[in-house]
């Protein structure tokens, strides 16, 4: 058996492992402590849940709230450090995004007074529902049939009140603006900070596919509006719907284990940068080379992707199975909705061929932390607009504005993903392939203009794809080793997506290791030197 690839994982491991050890020790760093070390997070939430007053000073009380939390993230990206999500990757993007996040929240956006998400409560009128101006006698919408096989034969509780499985009761959606009892204020502030695409948010991306026709004429009309049939939701296959989460869940996590068997054949992958192509591209003969940087940024491209859609297809089907309960009715969120489930990547093809570089970034990589980094450009561009009433504005200027702000926080954030890496890496590179995106996109728009203007012919449609198709593909080509080659560094690659490996199960990728891949660590507690101080170390 070769056991070059176990040997090598072996020291890596063991050699990050002593240095972080070291470090505590000499106390160079603190490990990440639980919840000493999260003390930002519940002051954020605190701050969400306060009704704070509209007008007068007090209100200001909530920036320097989120000024105190800013300065606790900085500190836990500056002095702790984690083996844990990547090898300590994991504690620079949460801690940098919670940052940006909170500051959309509690900076540039008016939480109390415009944020909105949509809720659900049942309505008991099923005898009462007035026809609708299209509708027709005798039709009942498919969520109000139901044979007494399909509902509890009780339609109620102890107390005689309606139940979810009574077929009586029909859904409403209204928006949900700021809460004024506590407990429910508590659930909403609490749902916003988690929520980062806010697919059921006012606030939420305007790409996603639409609501429903009957959500969106509940939700114009109002909560105490009629409820009519025009109106009333259609039941949702959630049970397929929930078999599909399961099955997409199980493809990304073979995907997951795929992409790290591959990667066990060539020696860039466990942090040898400047390495010679992998045997199995021999054949290749003097294109090797360059059928090998394509094929490690491919590699580390699809990692990205998978690494992605994994824990949120995930999520998305524990929600969906939350549903299929007795506590999926009482929840005022619609976990069995569709709507809360939009896609988390867009096409891939048509946006980069029909707006290269603006359509990869804008159209098809995921939104996860989209409302966040425009949060600061469209706080600047309402002062403008409200300070000079009656000036029109370029759009072009507060849509560059926008493209230099975000691609400078998604720097920052995976700036402080690889600062807190515990191997080596060089952060600043990763902070330059997002900065490069902002000349990419401005060098794309430039070319454009340029060929309209000298070119004295029209220019033909399926030319201008093909030319921005390949400058996405020439322009990511060039600047993505600054990201990929510091992921290899910095021994991302080495880390376990996947607690268990079913390809090794079936005996292949001999040499590389057992089927098992995550070893149980013993919970380890920090005494530290004050009380508040204890915690789990994580």
């Amino acid at each position: 058996m070769d056991t070059s690839y176990i040997d090598t994982v072996k020291a890596h491991l063991q050699r990050r492992n002593e240095l972080f050890d070291a470090r505590i020790e000499s106390g160079e760093f603190q490990p990440l402590v639980f919840p000493r070390d999260f003390a930002s997070v519940f002051i954020v939430i605190f701050a969400l849940v306060i009704k704070w007053p509209r007008d007068g000073p007090v209100k200001y009380i909530r920036h320097l709230l989120y000024f105190y939390s800013l300065y606790l993230n900085i500190h836990v990206i500056v002095h702790c450090r984690s083996l844990l999500v990547l090898g300590g990757y994991g504690v620079g993007l949460i801690f940098s995004w919670l940052s940006i996040w909170s500051a959309s929240l509690l900076i540039f956006n008016d939480v109390q007074g415009t944020y909105k998400r949509i809720e659900r409560s049942f309505d008991t009128s099923k005898e009462n529902l007035q026809l609708g101006r299209g509708g027709k006698a005798g039709h009942t919408p498919a969520i109000l049939k139901g044979s007494s096989s399909e509902y509890d034969s009780t339609n109620g509780d102890a107390n005689g009140k309606p139940t979810c499985s009574d077929p009586k009761i029909v859904p409403r959606f209204k928006w949900q603006g700021f809460p004024e009892k506590l407990g429910h204020r508590f659930t909403w502030a609490l749902d916003l900070l988690f929520s980062h695409r806010g697919p059921h948010w006012n606030w939420g991306p305007k790409d996603f596919p639409p609501l429903p026709k009957q959500v969106q004429l509940q939700l114009s009309r109002g909560e105490n509006a009629p409820l009519d049939v025009d109106v009333l939701w259609e039941e949702e296959n959630t049970r397929g719907m929930l078999v599909g989460s399961i099955y997409k869940s199980v493809l990304y996590f073979f995907c997951l284990d795929l992409l790290k068997v591959i990667s066990t054949g060539d020696r860039y992958f466990l942090g040898h940068i400047i390495y010679p192509p992998p045997p199995f591209l021999a054949f290749c003969g003097p294109l090797a080379p360059t059928i090998a940087y394509m094929y490690r940024l491919a590699m580390s491209g699809a990692a990205v992707y998978c690494a992605v859609l994994f824990p949120t297809t995930i999520s998305a089907t524990v929600f969906l199975a939350i549903s299929q309960t007795p506590l999926g009715c009482k929840t005022r969120i619609p976990f069995e909705a569709s709507f809360l489930y939009p896609p988390y990547f867009g096409d891939v093809l048509i946006p980069i061929l029909d707006e290269g570089l603006v359509g990869f970034w804008g159209k098809f990589w995921h939104k996860q932390f989209r409302a966040g980094f425009l949060a600061p450009g469209n706080w600047v561009k309402s002062k403008l607009m409200s300070r000079n009433l009656g000036r029109k504005w370029p759009q072009s200027i507060f849509w560059g504005l926008q493209v230099v702000i975000s691609f400078t926080l998604s720097g920052i954030l995976h700036f402080s993903g690889s600062y807190t890496q515990n191997s080596s890496s060089n952060p600043f590179n990763q902070f330059l392939f997002f900065a490069l995106q902002i000349v990419g996109i401005f060098v794309q728009i430039s070319i454009e203009t340029l060929s309209r203007r000298l070119i004295p012919f029209k220019i033909p449609v399926w030319l201008k794809r093909l030319s921005k198709g390949v400058f996405v593909l020439v322009w990511l080509a060039c600047v993505g080793p600054l990201l990929c080659d510091d992921f290899t560094i910095g021994g991302v690659w080495m880390e376990e997506p996947i607690p268990y490996s079913p390809i090794r199960a079936m005996g292949f990728a001999i040499g590389t290791g057992g089927a098992v891949r995550w070893q149980a660590e013993q919970l380890r507690w920090w005494k530290g030197t004050r009380w508040w101080e204890r915690g789990i170390i994580l």
